[in-house]
């Protein structure tokens, strides 16, 4: 049998770091926080999730006043948010911040009875505290827009296991999940009331799944 081959590891410092003393050494290893001028900070102009005002967004915008004018029920309004209409139910899944303070108002004022987000936080605070103290439901996205990550991780699993589930399984899947999301809220958003906040619901239920699992492994 041959010997063991022995592995020496060098350790060779840079130039600068010879002439350092040792607080110096102790200095390069913490955490800075560095102050950036404003003018060294662009808008990522490649970013590909851009919105761009160019031939597509109109072309798109061209098919929405088509979609309208196809169907009489459904109404159109350039330039204009959905949020100022009269309905049970909003669901904001479009961008960052589209629904505020004033359309949360509105919304109230006409009678919604269930807001639920389908983005990342496309709902301002100040909105978000109209729909909490009109004791309305409201979803955060961590909650009700938490169905396509936990599609990804189901396929994940698959990937990993080999497995090959059918829709109708994946699907059967993700509403164990979704339900056991509600169930979590309502579980940790209950306040005396009976009014279910499920922002506290969500954030208490993310907080204990992570607390347990580092419980378990003995972290904590």
């Amino acid at each position: 049998s041959g010997m063991p081959e022995k592995k020496f590891g060098i350790d060779l410092k840079s130039y600068d770091d010879i002439f350092k003393t040792e607080e110096e050494r102790e200095e390069d290893r913490l955490s800075k926080i560095r102050d950036i001028p404003i003018s060294e900070i662009d808008d990522f102009p490649d970013h590909p999730f851009m919105v761009r005002d160019d031939e597509d967004m109109q072309q798109l915008v061209e098919s929405i006043k088509e979609y309208a004018d196809k169907y009489p029920t459904a109404k159109y309004v350039a330039g204009a948010k959905p949020w100022f209409e009269k309905a049970d139910i909003a669901l904001p899944c479009a961008t960052q911040n589209e629904l505020n303070e004033e359309a949360a108002k509105a919304l109230v004022a006409n009678g919604v009875i269930a807001v639920a987000e389908g983005a990342n936080m496309p709902t301002t605070p100040e909105a978000i505290r109209v729909f909490q103290e009109a004791k309305i439901l409201y979803s955060p996205g961590k909650a009700s827009n938490a169905g396509g990550v936990s599609v990804s991780g189901l396929e994940m699993s698959q990937n990993s296991e080999r497995l090959s589930w059918t829709a109708e399984e994946v699907d059967a899947k993700l509403l164990w999940i979704m339900e056991n999301i509600h169930e979590n809220c309502v579980k940790y958003g209950t306040e005396a009331d009976g009014y279910v906040n499920y922002v506290k619901g969500a954030n208490v239920a993310g907080f204990m799944k992570v607390a347990k699992a580092m419980m378990a492994q003995g972290i904590v």
